[in-house]
C-alpha cells in the first residue's frame, strides 16, 4: 500500500515535469525568435550605408593614415577606398567596403539562420503538443519521436547560435568603425569626430545570443533527461489490460 501511494505520487511529479520540459521547448524557440527579431538592431544604421567618404572631408591625421595603408592598392571587385577618375590616386573610403560583413555574405545570412530555424523550431516543439507530451500519463512511441526530435533541434540551434555567435563576434571586433564614425560625424556637421560607432556599441547583441544559447540547450537537457525519466517510470505502471476488451461490441 505504501509502495502504491510513493508511486501515485511520483506519476504526479512525473507529469508535472512532463508539462515544464515541454513548453521549455515551446518557449526555448519563442526566445530564439524573438532574438532573430532583434538581432540586426545595432547594425542597422551601418547595413545601410553605401557612400564613399573623401580624404579632403575626413581629419588630416586620419585621412594620412588611410592613405598609407591602402596606397598601394591595386583595384578589384571590392575596394576599400575610391580613386580620382583623371590622375588614378586614392580619392577617399568606399564606406561598403568596411560595412560589408552586415549585407548578403555576412551578419544578414545568418540573421536569416536565426529566423529560419526558430520558425522551424517553433513548428516541431508545437507538435509536443500534438501528440499530447504534455498531459498523457502513458507515453507512446509517437511522444518519444517527437520530444527527441524538438530536443534535438533545439541542442543543434543552441550550440550552433552559441558557436557561430561567438565567431561572429570575434570578426565584427576586428571591423573598423572609426572611419564610419568620421562619416557619421561629417554628415552631422560636428565640429570633432564622435563615436557613433564602435565594437562596445554593438557586442550586446552577441553576449545576449550567448546568453540565449546556453538557455536553449540547458532547456533541451531538461528535456531529454524528463523524457528518460517518464520511459523508466512508465515501465513500473501495470500494463493495461485488453483482454476484457471485445471487438464490435
Amino acid at each position: 500500500m505504501h509502495k502504491d501511494l510513493k508511486q501515485k505520487q511520483i506519476n504526479k511529479v512525473v507529469m508535472v515535469a512532463q508539462k515544464v520540459a515541454v513548453f521549455a521547448l515551446l518557449f526555448s524557440m519563442i526566445g530564439m525568435l524573438v532574438y532573430a527579431l532583434i538581432f540586426m538592431t545595432p547594425f542597422y544604421e551601418i547595413y545601410k550605408l553605401q557612400s564613399s567618404l573623401l580624404f579632403k572631408n575626413m581629419p588630416t591625421d586620419i585621412a594620412n593614415q588611410y592613405k598609407e595603408m591602402y596606397g598601394s592598392i591595386v583595384e578589384g571587385d571590392m575596394l576599400p577606398c575610391t580613386f580620382n577618375p583623371v590622375t588614378g590616386k586614392i580619392n577617399g573610403v568606399n564606406l561598403k567596403y568596411f560595412t560589408e560583413y552586415t549585407r548578403e555574405n555576412g551578419l544578414q545570412v545568418f540573421n536569416h539562420w536565426l529566423f529560419n530555424f526558430s520558425i522551424i523550431g517553433l513548428v516541431v516543439s508545437l507538435l509536443t503538443f500534438v501528440v499530447g507530451s504534455n498531459k498523457r500519463k502513458r507515453y507512446y512511441p509517437a511522444n518519444y519521436i517527437v520530444n527527441g526530435a524538438s530536443a534535438g533541434l533545439n541542442l543543434y540551434v543552441g550550440f550552433s547560435l552559441l558557436i557561430n555567435g561567438l565567431k561572429w563576434k570575434e570578426y565584427v571586433s576586428q571591423q573598423d568603425f572609426k572611419i564610419i564614425s568620421v562619416y557619421e560625424s561629417y554628415i552631422n556637421g560636428d565640429a570633432e569626430v564622435i563615436e557613433y560607432y564602435s565594437f562596445d556599441k554593438v557586442k550586446w547583441v552577441f553576449d545576449l545570443g550567448t546568453v540565449v544559447a546556453i538557455i536553449i540547450i540547458a532547456l533541451a537537457f531538461v528535456a531529454i533527461g524528463v523524457t528518460i525519466w517518464k520511459f523508466f517510470n512508465q515501465r513500473k505502471m501495470p500494463k493495461i489490460d485488453f483482454s476484457e476488451v471485445k471487438i464490435n461490441e
